[in-house]
């Protein structure tokens, strides 16, 4: 997170050197919108970690509650905000957080599954998958209403790059969503029924398959989003110029604001000099 901030930092200043990039670090922190969301995000994972630490009767809710909205705070850095589209921002709000509770437990599940007694293991499975299953299935609905949305309909989504990545990703979320099925329905069954090691390594290989996956589904929307203005449909009507040209408008602002700040602070330092 505090690389993060020191990149974007750098980016709004125009800085030429990681030097530059730090002084205006307090700028972004404390005068644009990133900043404040990103305070907010560090203080919520603060808070998570207090709470895991504290070891109390509700400790752990809490610690889930305060990730929980670090996460959510998250899709605030998104084109739906910018945008004022307030049913795409809880859409994307709903993506990151199945995203999490998703992605985030399954190098767990796959680390006790690979180690527990076979009793256990298929336990953990069973437990999980239906959470999996939820949260693919969210995964999916919302990742298909945002690529509706920007993409600007099914035209956008067959004649435009941003269209195709976000069909490349519903495909894998389908392939994610048979996984899941699979795990459920045979691979921990056949664990808890046999105590074999070969149904326990194939339910292991299938969620690590998984987690392939899912990464495989955070680069491609890393790269959907880091391209967003060259992927999507450059027609002024459609919602994905419009979610385009917002973001660009808002980080512009933020921008203007940190290099005029750095200006009159070098302004006044040079004539503190002279003087």
């Amino acid at each position: 997170m505090l690389v993060w901030l020191v990149l974007v930092s750098g980016h709004m200043a125009d800085a030429q050197t990681a030097g530059q990039a730090l002084v205006a670090l307090p700028l972004v922190v404390t005068g644009t919108r990133f900043g404040y969301v990103l305070t907010a995000q560090a203080l919520a994972l603060l808070a998570t970690a207090t709470a895991l630490i504290l070891d109390g009767r509700y400790s752990r809710l809490a610690a889930t509650g305060f990730a929980g909205v670090a996460v959510l705070l998250q899709a605030t850095h998104g084109h739906a905000l910018a945008m004022d589209e307030g049913l795409l921002l809880v859409s994307q709000g709903f993506h990151l957080l199945a995203a999490g509770a998703w992605l985030g437990a399954l190098l767990p599940l796959l680390i006790f599954v690979s180690r527990a007694p076979f009793n256990s293991s298929a336990i953990a499975a069973l437990h999980f998958s239906p959470l999996g299953m939820l949260c693919v299935f969210v995964l999916a609905t919302t990742a298909a209403f945002q690529g509706w949305i920007l993409a600007g309909g099914f035209a956008g989504l067959i004649g435009t790059a941003y269209g195709w990545v976000a069909l490349f990703k519903l495909s894998l979320f389908a392939l994610l969503l048979m996984l899941a099925t699979l795990n459920y329905l045979r691979l921990a069954p056949s664990v808890a029924r046999y105590r074999a090691r070969d149904t326990r390594a194939s339910l292991v290989r299938s969620i690590a398959v998984e987690i392939g996956l899912g990464l495989l589904v955070v680069v491609a929307a890393h790269c959907c989003r880091a391209w967003s203005q060259e992927c999507m449909p450059t027609h002024s009507g459609s919602d994905a110029a419009k979610a385009a040209e917002a973001t660009f408008h808002l980080r512009s602002a933020d921008s203007i604001f940190v290099t005029m700040t750095i200006e009159e602070i070098c302004d006044a330092r040079s004539l503190s000099t002279h003087h």
